[in-house]
């Protein structure tokens, strides 16, 4: 599947690639975004199929094996259907090899005037918008139109039997209730988008201002239907996220590399600045700001404390320390405590 997926955006960019012109990329790069993101949500529910037949007819250990490698399948492909559209038209559409491919079908698959940041931009903007809303109509508007549909042939076929009003018991209306989905699809969906804004947050800036109202909606609107629109789930025990961890780790590090190139290589506006740089100049420098951000991201990853323990323990050892001190001086804390 994953090699399907990137045949069809290399095939969806071929298509689209006359709609471009020098100076008006925006109508194909649009429908290219469309296409990208029509054909990943088509191929993620015959991915999702065949992966729970898949896990289904394997026999795992553990429940924690069998979700931490259902999780890293998942974000394999995923990884792959979701960015490599994107990637394609960013990096390597004007640097396809060409001793393999003939003249005319690099001109066709090359980015007007070798400019692709404006064409990549307007894919990743498209694509990102498209996915946004078949998250909203995936979340929200099916489900409601699926409990409207099943509520009307349950009741039509209950009066039809009863010929009368239908009056249900609370435990009947909770029965009737659809299942909640698994957490790890609503991890999914977060990290797919963070995988988005991270490493192509250079393309479309107001991506992560976008998403942040969002996603504010859709926590207060699951907190909703886990309380009133879905049965109660079972119970599950976890000490963290799993391999999702993993997967934000590696968009962290993606995501130097991406939009270092994406500056360094796709955007020609370090010309305005040196004109004279060759392509060897333009890899150095792409080179140099990886490495700066790779010391600073090194840098803030170990100074901020991620275990909650010593955090706790620190403040204990503090207040340990305070209270000796007022030991020492024969005070007690409570007469600095103001009175209620």
């Amino acid at each position: 599947l994953c090699v399907v997926s990137m045949t069809l955006s290399i095939i969806i960019y071929y298509f689209c690639r006359p709609m471009m012109k020098p100076g008006h990329t925006t109508t194909g790069a649009v429908i290219c975004g469309l296409g990208f993101s029509i054909a990943g949500e088509v191929l993620n529910r015959i991915f999702d199929r065949f992966l729970t037949w898949r896990m289904q007819a394997e026999n795992w250990r553990t429940e924690v094996e069998r979700e931490d490698a259902a999780i890293l399948r998942t974000a394999v492909f995923k990884i792959v259907n979701s960015y490599f559209g994107i990637s394609f038209v960013a990096f390597m559409a004007n640097r396809l090899p060409s001793f393999l491919l003939s003249k005319s079908v690099l001109a066709a698959f090359r980015c007007p005037e070798w400019q692709c940041m404006p064409v990549a931009q307007g894919v990743f903007t498209a694509t990102f918008v498209s996915m946004t809303i078949f998250r909203i109509v995936e979340e929200k508007v099916i489900p409601i139109l699926k409990r409207l549909w099943i509520d009307y042939v349950n009741n039509a076929s209950l009066r039809k039997a009863a010929k009368s009003k239908v009056v249900k018991l609370p435990m009947e209306e909770q029965l009737e209730l659809g299942k909640c989905k698994p957490i790890t699809f609503l991890y999914e969906t977060v990290v797919i988008q963070f995988g988005f804004i991270a490493m192509f947050g250079t393309l479309f800036p107001m991506a992560a201002v976008t998403a942040l109202p969002l996603n504010l909606i859709f926590l207060r609107s699951h907190a909703q239907d886990l309380l009133v629109s879905y049965q109660r789930p079972a119970y599950q025990c976890a000490a963290d996220i799993g391999t999702w961890q993993s997967v934000l780790n590696l968009f962290a590090t993606l995501s130097i590399v991406s939009n270092s190139c994406l500056v360094g290589l796709t955007a020609h506006s370090v010309y305005f600045y040196h004109a004279n740089m060759t392509l060897v100049d333009r890899l150095w420098a792409v080179a140099i700001l990886e490495h700066i951000l790779f010391v600073a991201k090194i840098l803030i990853e170990n100074l901020i404390v991620t275990d909650a323990h010593k955090i706790v323990d620190a403040y204990e050892n503090r207040e340990e320390l305070k209270r000796q001190m007022l030991e020492k001086e024969g005070l007690q804390e409570d007469q600095f405590k103001t009175e209620a």
